[in-house]
């Protein structure tokens, strides 16, 4: 059991160390970061109510076959529910913190919560699945939620720090969501030729990744300091 509980853990761990390590001119409070990443985790719960309710809305279940339901569960009752969570506890955690002070403290926090949230679901699909759906998972779901996490706070940063609130608040909760959304139809086709997509979507993101952290990162007001 305990090694399953390392298969699960160790690459949560992973990705919260790089992205703490790309925080270079200002670390944030390390109570602040386990506020945020507590706050993923308590947010599974309410997720987890309003994903079932939305199965039984589209009549979803994991044989459907039906594309526009999977498209509807997957678009909807998950990658809108569970972004639109997220960001709910985003914003209201930290949106107005003293100590959201630079552009990438932003992709931090939300990074926190996206990974919080994996926590709690990689826990209960590598238990359940076993070994090789943890080793799946560390290289697909867990660095897929960095990657819904890192988009949300690009956003949000740049939200607080240009002054276009509204239009980047909305794109910090809907670029998520969607991306989110296609990682989730893809999977639940069930169809190898259409999931194998998942693959250069990840690809493509992470890309998109790294070039938002680069951005954020670059325009720290602390950068004289380093």
């Amino acid at each position: 059991m305990m090694y399953l509980l390392l298969v699960a853990v160790a690459p949560v761990i992973a990705l919260i160390i790089f992205f703490y390590h790309k925080d270079r001119y200002e670390k944030e409070p390390l109570s602040l970061l386990i506020k945020a990443f507590l706050m993923g985790i308590l947010i599974t719960v309410p997720a987890l109510f309003l994903e079932q309710s939305f199965a039984v809305l589209f009549m979803y279940t994991p044989v459907t076959t039906n594309i526009l339901i999977i498209f509807l569960y997957a678009f909807i009752g998950v990658g809108l529910v569970e972004e639109g969570l997220k960001f709910i506890g985003l914003f209201g955690l930290m949106y107005y913190n003293r100590e959201f002070d630079e552009p990438y403290d932003g992709i931090m926090y939300a990074v926190m919560v996206s990974l919080g949230f994996a926590f709690i679901e990689n826990i209960f699909y590598v238990f359940r699945g076993g070994f090789y759906v943890g080793v799946l998972r560390a290289f697909l779901s867990i660095p897929g939620h960095a990657i819904f996490g890192v988009f949300m706070g690009y956003f949000m940063g740049v939200a607080k720090f240009t002054g276009r609130r509204r239009k980047n608040l909305i794109l910090s909760f809907v670029v998520p969501s969607i991306v989110h959304g296609l990682y989730d139809f893809l999977l639940m086709t069930k169809i190898p030729a259409i999931a194998f997509f998942i693959i250069p979507l990840l690809y493509f993101c992470w890309v998109l990744t790294l070039k938002a952290v680069k951005i954020q990162e670059e325009k720290s007001p602390f950068k004289e300091d380093d």
